[in-house]
Order: C-alpha cells, then sequence, then structure tokens
C-alpha cells in the first residue's frame, strides 16, 4: 500500500470518532456537562435544611438556542433541547428565577426547607432567537410532560462555568417583573409552593 492510501485510510479512521464527539458536543447545553440519562425527577431531594429546584425543557422545539438560568445573579445551568439541570442545596429565602435568551424571564420564588419545586422551561418565537416561558408545576404534570424515558440531567462543568448575570441586566429583569406583577401578571409563581419531600 502506498503511502498516500495509507494516510487516507489511518486519516479516516481518526474522523469519524472527532464527528461524533463534535455532534455530542454540539447537542449539549453551553457550560454543562450530562451527568445521567433517564432522571426521574420525582426522586430529586434537597439537601438537609435547604430546598430544590429541578428546571426542565420537554421539547426540542428551538433546542439549539441555549436558555441560561441564574438565581438573582448567580448562575446555576443551561437546558438546550429537552433537559434539565438540579439544584439541590438553594437556601430557604425569597429568590428571583431569572432565565436569558434574547431576553430575560423572570419568576419568584419562596424557597422553603424540604421542599422541591418545579419549573418548565417552554420556548417561544423571538425576533432573533428563541424566547423562553417560565412555568411553575407539580412533579407529576413536569414528569409526564418528560416522557416516560425520564430527563437527560446536566450539571454545571466547573472548567467552563458561565457568568453571572451582570447588576445591569438582574435589575431589569426585577424590575420588570415587579411591574407586570401589579399588572396582574406572574400569578402562577404568585401563588406557587414547593412540594414536601416524600
Amino acid at each position: 500500500m502506498d503511502q498516500s492510501k495509507n494516510c487516507r485510510y489511518g486519516c479516516s479512521k481518526l474522523m469519524l470518532p472527532l464527528l461524533m464527539l463534535m455532534l455530542v458536543t454540539a447537542c449539549s447545553p453551553a457550560h454543562m456537562t450530562k451527568k445521567q440519562d433517564g432522571l426521574n425527577i420525582l426522586t430529586v431531594k434537597p439537601d438537609p435544611g435547604k430546598a430544590a429546584l429541578v428546571v426542565a425543557r420537554t421539547t426540542s422545539f428551538g433546542g439549539a438556542i441555549n436558555f441560561f438560568n441564574y438565581l438573582d445573579h448567580r448562575f446555576i445551568g443551561v437546558t438546550r433541547g429537552k433537559s434539565c439541570f438540579v439544584k439541590t442545596d438553594i437556601e430557604p429565602g425569597l429568590q428571583y428565577l431569572i432565565t436569558r435568551t434574547e431576553s430575560l424571564e423572570t419568576g419568584k420564588i419562596l424557597f422553603e426547607p424540604d421542599k422541591v419545586y418545579y419549573v418548565q422551561e417552554s420556548p417561544r418565537i423571538g425576533w432573533v432567537v428563541a424566547r423562553v416561558t417560565l412555568s411553575p408545576v407539580s412533579p407529576l404534570h413536569l414528569s409526564e410532560e418528560i416522557g416516560e424515558g425520564g430527563c437527560s440531567w446536566y450539571v454545571i462543568d466547573e472548567n467552563d462555568r458561565a457568568e453571572d448575570l451582570t447588576d445591569h441586566e438582574y435589575i431589569e429583569a426585577v424590575t420588570d417583573y415587579e411591574r407586570e406583577v401589579t399588572e396582574g401578571y406572574h400569578k402562577e409563581f404568585t401563588e406557587y409552593v414547593g412540594f414536601p419531600v416524600k
């Protein structure tokens, strides 16, 4: 076998794994790594004395767009496509859940110890990229929306952590949310309570 044929064969053997790696990483949310396929969200429990939050996207619609999530200023995870992330160490108290895409979408949650909170992210049409709707839901509703296979669970890649919200973004999100509450919006968040751990 001549040198050029040998190189083509060897190079093509290397290309397939490289292409597969690119495909897998292209489908993962930015700044996240996969922890588990098929997570049953009904098994999530908070750390002792803390609250837990499950955030899930249950559709592949708008799947190429990353939804960046924050509790107040702090980055807590990204969803992309059909995926979820879990935070089990939330300090009790009132906090804003802010999701950033083309715009900022906000919900305010009173976290109580030893309870789990479930939020469904639904993409909607935006001007340039998808926007997001946040819906606080029951564990049963979210589990049914995810389906029998469970969700693909992602955790923050500590070597590629996203930046926290800027003060400007945080103030804009909170100001808009509080104004909209006075206009009669966001009742689903103002009336939402967590679910005790069973």
